[in-house]
């Protein structure tokens, strides 16, 4: 049942329920906010003065569109820092959304080119200090 309720200068619209002998009203607005906040739904529910279920019942499609919509945003700030050229941040968003991944073989052989490549300049280096 929705309703409509005025709580000091608060006009309240939500979900009515009887929880505990007591009326409970549970805005849909802070159900969301609370779940883009990443709350479980235990703290929702302590937060409503109700059990979690309640919460899980009624509005589990708003707590899951709430958790996602934040999660888009942070994908979205986390590539908008990557772009800035922020070194790590590239590296972590290429391991998530690219799938690289760092494979030691590789790392070795890179090591092995440096040194072939490194060593005639040492050589040479040391030839003309003789």
């Amino acid at each position: 049942m929705t309703v409509k309720t005025v709580t000091g200068l608060k006009e309240v619209t939500g979900l009515e329920v009887t929880y505990k002998k007591r009326k409970v009203i549970i805005d849909p607005d802070e159900v969301y906010k609370l779940a883009q906040l990443h709350c479980s739904t235990r703290d929702m529910g302590e937060w409503f003065g109700v059990d979690h279920k309640i919460l899980l019942d009624h509005f589990s499609e708003l707590i899951k569109r709430g958790k996602e919509d934040t999660r888009q945003k942070l994908r979205a700030k986390q590539l908008e820092v990557a772009m800035k050229g922020n070194v790590p941040m590239l590296i972590w968003m290429g391991k998530q959304v690219l799938k690289q991944a760092q494979d030691p073989a590789i790392e070795d052989l890179a090591q092995e080119d440096i040194q072939d490549f490194i060593q005639p300049i040492i050589i040479k280096e040391e030839g003309s200090n003789a």
